[in-house]
C-alpha cells in the first residue's frame, strides 16, 4: 500500500511538473505577458539603459586604450564582451534606440572585449517615487506607464508627470521596447 502510494504521489508531482511546463510554453507561444513579465522587462531596461544614461559599468582602472584623445577602460561588470551589450541590448530595445545607444561614444569594442569611458551623472533629485501601470492596446503592442512624483526644493511632492512606454511584439516573436528614456 506505501509503495503504491509513493508511486501515486511521484506521478502526480510529474504530472504537475510537466503541466506547468507546457503552461509556460503554452504562455510563451501566445505572447501573453503576464503583469510580472511586463514589469520585469521594464526593471531590465531601466537597469541597461542606466548604463548610458546614469552612469557606466564598472571598470579595470588598470586596463586602458586611448582612442582619439579618449581614454576607455576594460569593462569588468556584468557585461564584458562588446557582442554580448549589443545582444543584450537587441533584447529590449527597437533597433533605433539599439542604434542611438550604440552611436554614443560611451563603448567601444576592442578586439571583442567591451571598453568603456568613466561617466556618471546620477539621478534627478527633483523625481520622487514611480508608480506604474500596464495598459494593452492589443496582441501586440502594451503601454507601459511611468508616473512620478515631481518634488519641490524641500522634498515635498509639488505634482507629477507620466511617461508611456511602447513594449511591442516584434516578428521575431520577441517583446522589445519601442519607446524608452530614463524618468530620473
Amino acid at each position: 500500500m506505501k509503495k503504491n502510494l509513493i508511486i501515486l504521489l511521484v506521478m502526480i508531482i510529474f504530472i504537475m511538473l510537466f503541466a506547468c511546463e507546457k503552461n509556460s510554453q503554452a504562455l510563451d507561444n501566445n505572447n501573453d505577458l503576464s503583469k510580472i513579465d511586463i514589469s520585469n522587462k521594464y526593471d531590465e531596461a531601466k537597469k541597461v539603459y542606466s548604463w548610458f544614461d546614469i552612469g557606466t559599468l564598472d571598470v579595470d582602472m588598470n586596463d586602458q586604450v586611448v582612442v582619439d584623445d579618449v581614454t576607455y577602460f576594460r569593462v569588468n561588470d556584468e557585461v564584458t564582451e562588446y557582442e554580448d551589450l549589443v545582444n543584450r541590448l537587441e533584447s529590449i530595445f527597437d533597433d533605433a534606440i539599439v542604434q542611438k545607444l550604440l552611436s554614443s561614444p560611451l563603448y567601444i569594442n576592442v578586439n571583442g572585449q567591451l571598453y568603456g569611458v568613466v561617466a556618471d551623472r546620477g539621478t534627478d533629485i527633483r523625481v520622487g517615487e514611480e508608480s506604474h501601470q500596464i495598459k494593452r492596446r492589443n496582441d501586440e503592442e502594451i503601454i507601459y506607464e511611468v508616473s512620478v512624483d515631481l518634488l519641490g526644493p524641500k522634498g515635498k511632492v509639488e505634482g507629477s508627470k507620466t511617461y508611456n512606454f511602447l513594449l511591442k511584439l516584434y516578428g521575431d516573436d520577441k517583446w522589445r521596447f519601442k519607446e524608452f528614456f530614463m524618468v530620473r
